[in-house]
Protein backbone atom coordinates (compact mmCIF):
# COMPACT_ATOMS: atom_id res chain seq x y z
CA UNK A 1 0.00 0.00 0.00
CA UNK A 2 2.60 2.32 0.80
CA UNK A 3 4.51 2.03 -2.22
CA UNK A 4 1.00 2.44 -4.33
CA UNK A 5 0.70 5.86 -2.76
CA UNK A 6 4.30 6.83 -3.33
CA UNK A 7 3.84 5.67 -7.22
CA UNK A 8 0.53 7.80 -7.38
CA UNK A 9 2.46 10.38 -5.64
CA UNK A 10 5.64 10.26 -8.39
CA UNK A 11 3.32 10.02 -11.39
CA UNK A 12 1.29 12.86 -10.03
CA UNK A 13 4.28 15.33 -9.18
CA UNK A 14 5.61 14.00 -13.23
CA UNK A 15 2.19 15.44 -14.75
CA UNK A 16 2.56 18.51 -12.63
CA UNK A 17 6.26 18.99 -13.57
CA UNK A 18 5.34 18.60 -17.73
CA UNK A 19 2.55 21.17 -17.48
CA UNK A 20 5.20 23.33 -15.20
CA UNK A 21 8.37 22.65 -18.09
CA UNK A 22 6.28 24.32 -20.66
CA UNK A 23 4.07 27.18 -18.89
CA UNK A 24 7.01 28.97 -16.94
CA UNK A 25 9.53 29.34 -19.65
CA UNK A 26 5.97 31.01 -21.67
CA UNK A 27 5.21 32.97 -18.74
CA UNK A 28 8.53 34.73 -19.07
CA UNK A 29 8.64 35.17 -23.09
CA UNK A 30 5.15 36.73 -22.08
CA UNK A 31 6.31 38.99 -19.75
CA UNK A 32 9.29 39.94 -21.91
CA UNK A 33 6.91 41.05 -25.17
CA UNK A 34 5.25 43.00 -22.18
CA UNK A 35 8.06 45.24 -20.64
CA UNK A 36 9.24 45.65 -24.56
CA UNK A 37 6.13 46.93 -25.86
CA UNK A 38 5.68 49.38 -22.70
CA UNK A 39 9.39 50.48 -23.56
CA UNK A 40 8.83 50.90 -27.31
CA UNK A 41 5.85 53.10 -26.71
CA UNK A 42 7.59 55.13 -23.71
CA UNK A 43 10.50 55.51 -26.40
CA UNK A 44 8.08 56.97 -28.75
CA UNK A 45 7.13 59.40 -25.92
CA UNK A 46 10.17 60.47 -24.89
CA UNK A 47 11.38 61.47 -28.79
CA UNK A 48 8.21 63.39 -29.91
CA UNK A 49 9.11 65.77 -32.69
CA UNK A 50 7.05 67.83 -34.67
CA UNK A 51 5.27 68.08 -37.38
CA UNK A 52 4.69 63.84 -37.56
CA UNK A 53 5.12 63.84 -33.81
CA UNK A 54 1.33 63.63 -32.90
CA UNK A 55 0.76 60.97 -35.43
CA UNK A 56 3.32 58.64 -34.78
CA UNK A 57 2.06 59.43 -31.30
CA UNK A 58 -1.23 58.43 -31.60
CA UNK A 59 -0.74 55.79 -34.09
CA UNK A 60 1.57 54.19 -31.53
CA UNK A 61 -0.86 54.70 -28.41
CA UNK A 62 -3.68 52.94 -30.22
CA UNK A 63 -1.20 49.81 -31.30
CA UNK A 64 -0.24 50.24 -27.27
CA UNK A 65 -4.02 49.44 -25.96
CA UNK A 66 -4.64 47.12 -28.74
CA UNK A 67 -1.60 44.95 -27.83
CA UNK A 68 -2.38 45.40 -24.22
CA UNK A 69 -6.13 44.28 -24.92
CA UNK A 70 -5.06 41.48 -27.00
CA UNK A 71 -2.21 40.00 -24.62
CA UNK A 72 -4.97 40.22 -21.84
CA UNK A 73 -6.98 38.48 -23.63
CA UNK A 74 -4.27 35.89 -24.66
CA UNK A 75 -2.80 35.42 -21.57
CA UNK A 76 -5.90 34.64 -19.80
CA UNK A 77 -7.13 32.38 -21.77
CA UNK A 78 -3.96 30.45 -22.56
CA UNK A 79 -3.29 30.30 -18.75
CA UNK A 80 -6.89 28.73 -18.16
CA UNK A 81 -5.99 25.98 -20.83
CA UNK A 82 -2.84 25.14 -19.19
CA UNK A 83 -4.82 24.85 -15.73
CA UNK A 84 -7.83 22.70 -17.25
CA UNK A 85 -5.42 20.52 -19.32
CA UNK A 86 -3.21 20.01 -16.30
CA UNK A 87 -6.40 19.34 -13.76
CA UNK A 88 -8.20 16.55 -16.49
CA UNK A 89 -4.51 15.11 -16.91
CA UNK A 90 -4.59 14.80 -13.04
CA UNK A 91 -8.03 13.74 -12.51
CA UNK A 92 -8.07 11.00 -15.39
CA UNK A 93 -4.45 9.64 -13.74
CA UNK A 94 -6.43 9.43 -10.68
CA UNK A 95 -9.63 7.76 -11.39
CA UNK A 96 -7.43 5.08 -13.69
CA UNK A 97 -9.39 6.55 -16.65
CA UNK A 98 -6.52 5.62 -19.27
CA UNK A 99 -9.32 6.51 -22.42
CA UNK A 100 -9.08 10.21 -21.44
CA UNK A 101 -5.43 10.19 -19.75
CA UNK A 102 -3.93 9.29 -22.86
CA UNK A 103 -5.80 11.66 -24.89
CA UNK A 104 -5.41 14.61 -22.92
CA UNK A 105 -1.77 13.65 -21.61
CA UNK A 106 -0.40 12.15 -24.81
CA UNK A 107 2.89 13.01 -26.17
CA UNK A 108 1.59 14.73 -29.73
CA UNK A 109 -1.02 16.79 -27.73
CA UNK A 110 1.54 18.05 -25.23
CA UNK A 111 4.08 18.71 -28.38
CA UNK A 112 1.50 20.65 -30.29
CA UNK A 113 0.31 22.94 -26.84
CA UNK A 114 4.20 24.02 -26.57
CA UNK A 115 5.01 24.59 -30.08
CA UNK A 116 1.90 26.64 -30.87
CA UNK A 117 1.95 28.66 -27.70
CA UNK A 118 5.64 29.30 -27.62
CA UNK A 119 4.89 30.33 -31.15
CA UNK A 120 2.08 32.75 -30.31
CA UNK A 121 4.50 33.56 -27.56
CA UNK A 122 7.47 35.10 -30.17
CA UNK A 123 4.51 36.54 -32.03
CA UNK A 124 3.91 38.65 -28.96
CA UNK A 125 7.50 40.05 -28.65
CA UNK A 126 7.37 41.13 -32.29
CA UNK A 127 4.28 42.36 -31.84
CA UNK A 128 5.79 44.34 -28.68
CA UNK A 129 8.34 45.90 -30.86
CA UNK A 130 6.61 47.00 -33.71
CA UNK A 131 4.41 49.27 -31.76
CA UNK A 132 5.89 52.44 -33.19
CA UNK A 133 5.67 50.99 -36.88
CA UNK A 134 1.90 49.95 -38.10
CA UNK A 135 3.02 48.43 -41.05
CA UNK A 136 4.91 45.52 -39.14
CA UNK A 137 2.32 45.62 -36.28
CA UNK A 138 0.15 44.32 -38.65
CA UNK A 139 2.05 41.91 -40.42
CA UNK A 140 2.67 40.61 -36.68
CA UNK A 141 -0.47 40.73 -35.25
CA UNK A 142 -1.70 38.40 -38.22
CA UNK A 143 0.81 35.63 -37.31
CA UNK A 144 -0.64 35.52 -34.31
CA UNK A 145 -4.14 35.42 -35.62
CA UNK A 146 -3.14 32.57 -38.17
CA UNK A 147 -0.92 30.48 -35.29
CA UNK A 148 -3.71 30.51 -33.30
CA UNK A 149 -6.50 29.61 -35.78
CA UNK A 150 -4.23 26.87 -36.95
CA UNK A 151 -3.49 25.61 -32.74
CA UNK A 152 -7.43 25.93 -32.12
CA UNK A 153 -8.21 23.65 -34.94
CA UNK A 154 -5.82 20.87 -33.62
CA UNK A 155 -7.08 21.19 -30.39
CA UNK A 156 -10.84 21.19 -31.90
CA UNK A 157 -9.84 17.66 -33.29
CA UNK A 158 -8.49 16.48 -30.15
CA UNK A 159 -11.60 18.01 -27.74
CA UNK A 160 -13.93 15.21 -26.09
CA UNK A 161 -16.87 15.92 -23.53
CA UNK A 162 -14.72 15.86 -20.75
CA UNK A 163 -12.94 19.11 -22.21
CA UNK A 164 -16.46 21.33 -22.58
CA UNK A 165 -15.61 24.13 -21.12
CA UNK A 166 -13.03 24.31 -23.88
CA UNK A 167 -14.52 22.76 -26.50
CA UNK A 168 -17.76 24.82 -26.48
CA UNK A 169 -16.33 27.86 -27.55
CA UNK A 170 -14.10 26.71 -29.99
CA UNK A 171 -16.16 27.15 -33.25
CA UNK A 172 -16.23 30.74 -31.66
CA UNK A 173 -12.62 31.14 -31.55
CA UNK A 174 -11.78 29.33 -34.88
CA UNK A 175 -14.50 31.23 -36.66
CA UNK A 176 -13.22 35.02 -35.12
CA UNK A 177 -10.02 34.36 -35.19
CA UNK A 178 -10.13 33.33 -39.04
CA UNK A 179 -12.50 35.96 -39.83
CA UNK A 180 -10.29 38.70 -38.67
CA UNK A 181 -7.75 37.37 -39.82
CA UNK A 182 -9.08 37.75 -43.54
CA UNK A 183 -10.06 41.06 -43.05
CA UNK A 184 -7.59 42.38 -41.64
CA UNK A 185 -5.24 41.11 -44.33
CA UNK A 186 -7.78 42.38 -46.98
CA UNK A 187 -7.29 46.09 -45.62
CA UNK A 188 -3.35 45.58 -44.77
CA UNK A 189 -3.37 44.41 -48.72
CA UNK A 190 -5.55 47.19 -49.50
CA UNK A 191 -3.21 49.93 -48.26
CA UNK A 192 -0.52 49.28 -50.65
CA UNK A 193 -2.36 50.19 -52.94
CA UNK A 194 -3.94 53.28 -51.51
CA UNK A 195 -2.75 56.87 -50.12
CA UNK A 196 -5.34 57.08 -47.90
CA UNK A 197 -4.65 57.30 -44.37
CA UNK A 198 -7.97 56.48 -42.80
CA UNK A 199 -6.64 52.76 -43.69
CA UNK A 200 -4.38 52.53 -40.99
CA UNK A 201 -7.29 53.11 -38.49
CA UNK A 202 -9.71 50.24 -39.92
CA UNK A 203 -7.14 47.97 -39.07
CA UNK A 204 -6.55 49.20 -35.73
CA UNK A 205 -10.65 49.55 -35.34
CA UNK A 206 -10.97 45.51 -37.23
CA UNK A 207 -8.37 44.47 -34.24
CA UNK A 208 -10.60 45.85 -31.47
CA UNK A 209 -13.55 44.26 -32.60
CA UNK A 210 -11.39 40.80 -32.88
CA UNK A 211 -10.66 41.25 -29.39
CA UNK A 212 -14.45 42.93 -28.28
CA UNK A 213 -15.93 39.81 -30.36
CA UNK A 214 -14.18 37.53 -28.19
CA UNK A 215 -14.78 38.89 -24.73
CA UNK A 216 -18.40 38.99 -25.50
CA UNK A 217 -19.11 36.02 -27.08
CA UNK A 218 -16.81 33.58 -24.69
CA UNK A 219 -16.82 35.65 -21.88
CA UNK A 220 -18.06 32.40 -19.88
CA UNK A 221 -14.30 31.35 -20.41
CA UNK A 222 -12.74 33.57 -19.24
CA UNK A 223 -14.80 34.71 -16.28
CA UNK A 224 -17.01 32.15 -15.25
CA UNK A 225 -19.90 32.65 -12.92
CA UNK A 226 -19.99 31.80 -9.51
CA UNK A 227 -22.72 29.23 -9.94
CA UNK A 228 -20.52 27.39 -12.77
CA UNK A 229 -18.58 25.78 -9.69
CA UNK A 230 -21.73 24.52 -7.86
CA UNK A 231 -23.19 21.39 -8.12
CA UNK A 232 -26.51 22.19 -7.63
CA UNK A 233 -29.68 20.36 -8.09
CA UNK A 234 -31.64 22.00 -10.84
CA UNK A 235 -34.82 21.46 -8.58
CA UNK A 236 -33.32 23.04 -5.26
CA UNK A 237 -34.34 26.59 -4.73
CA UNK A 238 -32.01 28.92 -5.04
CA UNK A 239 -31.36 30.80 -1.29
CA UNK A 240 -32.70 34.32 -1.19
CA UNK A 241 -29.93 36.95 -0.13
CA UNK A 242 -31.56 40.18 1.52
CA UNK A 243 -30.51 43.32 -0.97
Amino acid sequence: MPNLIKKKDEATRTISDAYDYIKYPWIVIMGTALSQGIEAFYKCLISFRQPHGFITISHSLIALVIFLATFFRIYLGDSKYFTLSQNLALDAQSTGNRKVFNRIFSRKRRTFDTFFLFLMAVSFVFLALSITRPHAFTLAYLALLLTNVIWLRMISNESHKDEEDVSKHLKVWIMNNFLHFVLILAAFLFSYGSSASFVGYVIFLLMATYIVFDFYFTSSFYFPDADDFLQVDPETPKPRFPI
